[in-house]
């Protein structure tokens, strides 16, 4: 949502106030091929990870992933008040 808003995009959940755009704007969003936002997969990731790693209930294949979210787990909990962490992300987004 965020990405979509910050390119120039309306993230879908905003309507204009002026009256004689809306229909503009209906119109627009049927003519345009469907496309998923940018940022949907990676939600949809974060999302699985974040249940499997709380439920501890995942495929085999995920413990090395539970592993590091266990780590930054106690990373996180380590930082003092106003503390921060950052993480590289590991490599480009393949379409």
């Amino acid at each position: 949502m965020f990405g979509d808003l910050a390119s120039g995009g309306n993230a879908r959940i905003f309507i204009p106030i002026d009256k004689s755009l809306v229909a503009k704007m209906w119109r627009a969003q049927r003519i345009k091929k469907r496309r998923l936002p940018d940022g949907r997969r990676s939600e949809q990731l974060a999302g699985e990870l974040e249940r499997a790693w709380k439920t501890r209930r995942y495929r085999p294949e995920l413990a090395p992933v539970i592993r590091k979210l266990d780590g930054l787990a106690d990373e996180w909990h380590a930082l003092p008040v106003g503390g921060s962490l950052t993480l590289d992300w590991p490599r480009r987004e393949r379409r």
